[in-house]
């Protein structure tokens, strides 16, 4: 079954690579300043690095430069560079481009996403609780959504052979039981004759009908899980 995978990228620094009167100038000069903003960038990366394993290696800032060119014979820098963190369908990566019209764009780091379901979505509850600078990859709505199109398994509970014993060893799992007999009236007015004659001898028959029926809606219950 496919998953609506969730997509997001968002810029998160940005460094101005200054006008210079040469090319020569100018391959002297940017290299420095990729290298300087990219190494303040994987910081800021860092804690996404070990939410999900993602890796920040060196960068190629003279072939980046070289790429990025000058904009025009005159000498003028390609101005704004910019980092930018991506989450695909099926790949979290990091990327450095030119906005401003030079070609040239790096993928700088990269890590698979998983396509199970259940790791799918434990990769989606970290990247939830982590941000940058107030932006997120994977935002409340965006799990919420996940969580509506793949509902979370729910344990299966421990099943017991009468209301009795669930009484005696639980009290959880009767909480629970009491809890969905409020949404099925059959399971509410059984509870609520059980609560009744709890003050009535075992051996009454209006005691043993209310244990009876108990017993039947607890078999309800585990069916409806």
């Amino acid at each position: 079954m496919g998953m609506n995978m969730v997509t997001n990228r968002f810029v998160f620094r940005t460094v101005e690579l200054p006008k210079m009167p040469t090319p020569d100038a100018y391959l002297k000069v940017a290299p420095y300043l990729i290298e300087k903003a990219w190494s303040a960038a994987k910081s800021d990366l860092s804690g996404l690095s070990s939410l999900t394993g993602l890796k920040l290696g060196g960068i190629e800032a003279d072939s980046m430069a070289i790429r990025g060119r000058l904009r025009n014979a005159g000498g003028e820098g390609p101005g704004r560079l910019e980092f930018d963190v991506a989450l695909f369908n099926f790949s979290l990566e990091v990327w450095v481009y030119y906005p401003g019209g030079a070609p040239g764009a790096e993928s700088l780091a990269k890590v698979a996403v998983t396509k199970d379901v259940e790791a799918y979505r434990e990769f989606l509850t970290r990247l939830n609780g982590w941000s940058l600078s107030g932006k997120k990859l994977v935002t409340d709505a965006d799990l919420k959504a996940f969580s509506k199109e793949f509902p979370p398994k729910l344990p299966k509970p421990t099943v017991y052979k009468n209301y009795a014993e669930l009484a005696k060893k639980s009290k959880e799992d009767l909480a629970a039981f009491r809890a969905w007999s409020k949404k099925h009236w059959k399971a509410a007015k059984a509870f609520d004759d059980l609560d009744k004659s709890a003050k009535l001898k075992a051996d009454d028959p209006a005691r043993g009908t209310a244990l009876k029926a108990i017993d039947a809606a607890l078999k309800d219950y585990y069916a409806s899980l």
